[in-house]
């Protein structure tokens, strides 16, 4: 578990650090070996960003603070017994931000202090923040509205069950049954012994029209789970 709740402060920095690839539901898998190299690289960044911190504490308080304010409010995440099932959330990553960005604040002021480094200092800040009000822009467009986020996590998140649940509810919300349906045959495929999602593909077929496949679905959901009345009621 120690060494999980370090891989995974491993991805938040690197998240924090080279933002590309971001997913609504990044799936998190623990480490299960000690000496696994995932474990290996998780221990070596911890060590690498504690000594940060303490040679910041010695040369400048401000850096520290800033390095401080990028882990300290990642510390409940650590936590992952607590949410098993999302640990690695984006919206975590808020106020660390801050922290990042005034730790490159202040070597950036100290760089652009020498004359010789003002112009490739400024040209540096010019390129960064292009690069990333254009990837801001871009990930805005996947948070356009609910369809086209459960959309784009649905893709990055294979074998993962809540994107394509989510996906498909709001296909349906919307009417397009045909797309929800494919999105529930990927989870009974998946998990073919799991009642709800056969139940969900069963009405979401009911809805389309299509009776015969809906009923034997509902069916083979009541038998994996005879105490679901509300299964009993949509059959």
């Amino acid at each position: 578990l120690v060494a999980s709740a370090f891989d995974l402060f491993r991805q938040y920095l690197g998240a924090l650090l080279w933002p590309v690839e971001l997913n609504f539901w990044r799936t998190f898998k623990p480490v299960e070996e000690l000496f696994s190299p995932a474990a290996l690289l998780a221990l070596a960044v911890a060590a690498g960003f504690a000594l940060a911190c303490g040679w910041a504490w010695k040369r400048d308080r401000r850096v520290a603070f800033a390095l401080a304010l990028t882990v300290v409010p990642l510390a409940p995440a650590f936590y992952i017994a607590a949410l098993p099932a999302k640990p690695f959330a984006e919206r975590y990553l808020y106020l660390p931000s801050a922290g990042v960005v005034l730790v490159a604040a202040l070597l950036l002021a100290r760089l652009a202090a020498r004359p010789r480094m003002r112009f490739a200092t400024s040209a540096l800040v010019l390129a960064v923040t292009t690069l990333f009000a254009v990837a801001t822009v871009r990930r805005n467009e996947v948070w356009t509205d609910a369809l086209t986020l459960y959309t784009d996590s649905a893709a990055k998140s294979a074998g993962v069950p809540m994107p394509p649940i989510a996906l498909a509810a709001e296909l349906l919300e919307r009417g397009h049954h045909r797309e929800a349906i494919a999105q529930f045959r990927i989870l009974a495929q998946v998990e073919p012994s799991n009642a709800a999602y056969l139940s969900a593909l069963g009405n979401a077929l009911l809805l389309d029209g299509q009776t015969g496949e809906a009923i034997a679905r509902l069916r083979a959901a009541v038998e994996l789970d005879p105490k679901s009345l509300e299964t009993m009621n949509d059959l």
